[in-house]
């Protein structure tokens, strides 16, 4: 690329709290021109790995897949090394691991397993390979979730509903194509929970009756609907609900 603009890049720095600071090395989190650089950087090693591998690669993350640990420790992790280091750089030990495919491994937020199902066994195959949103991503989504619950505890449930579904429908979509139910199923009863522990706090003598009367619906199975409710010229609601694809709004 036109190394005048590159070298712009590297020096732009950063703003934080509206103070400019210097970049001496790398690039600021989240710097547009970060993931080509990666591409750019990592094209052609694929090929230095050879036909026995096989890689993956998004921007500065990729996996490499082999037919035995020992292959990837003895063979593949040695010349991933020697790639890197022709390029001034080096592999971060705390993000880089060998596992097998019954232990699985998460890559781009996604966990990559395989079950053991004897109804399923062929060949090498030893069961039902799943691809599941990984744990640490539910575990981060559920306590955005709940921070944005504790921040809007004292405003109107309608004024709730409409920013925890903008989250809610978000990650429905980006994992509503793999394996998700078990995520799901997470996800709503934390949300659930934090919404009741909120609200119980907020009507401290009121009975939990009316707690469900005021703040829940039934919706198909599913009787723990929390509901926002807005009284303008025409009355309105936003129902929160969870379906096979997670949460959904609905007017």
């Amino acid at each position: 690329m036109d190394k005048r603009i590159l070298r712009e890049f590297l020096k732009a720095g950063y703003l934080e709290d509206f103070i400019l600071h210097d970049t001496s090395e790398g690039f600021p989190q989240g710097s547009p021109v970060s993931p080509p650089l990666a591409n750019l950087t990592l094209n052609g090693l694929e090929k230095y790995l050879g036909e026995e591998f096989l890689t993956t690669r998004y921007a500065d993350d990729f996996i490499v897949a082999g037919k035995s640990p020992e292959e990837l420790r003895n063979v593949a992790l040695p010349k991933i090394n020697s790639f890197l280091l022709e390029k001034g750089l080096k592999l971060d030990l705390d993000k880089t691991r060998i596992s097998s495919i019954e232990e699985g491994f998460d890559f781009l937020g996604l966990n990559f397993r395989e079950f053991p199902d004897k109804h399923r066994v062929k060949g090498t195959k030893k069961g039902i390979f799943l691809v599941k949103p990984s744990s640490t991503k539910v575990k981060t989504f559920v306590r955005e979730l709940v921070v944005i619950i504790k921040k809007y505890k004292n405003r109107s449930a309608y004024d709730l509903v409409l920013k925890l579904n903008q989250k809610l429908r978000g990650e429905a979509e980006h994992y509503k194509k793999v394996t998700s139910q078990k995520a799901f199923s997470t996800i709503h009863f934390h949300v659930w929970r934090a919404l009741w522990t909120i609200i119980r706090k907020k009507h401290r003598r009121r009975s939990k009756a009316w707690l469900y009367k005021t703040y829940f619906e039934k919706v198909g199975e599913n009787k723990w609907i929390f509901v926002g409710k807005k009284r303008s010229s025409h009355y309105s609601k936003f129902l929160m609900f969870q379906s096979s694809d997670m949460y959904f709004v609905k007017i």
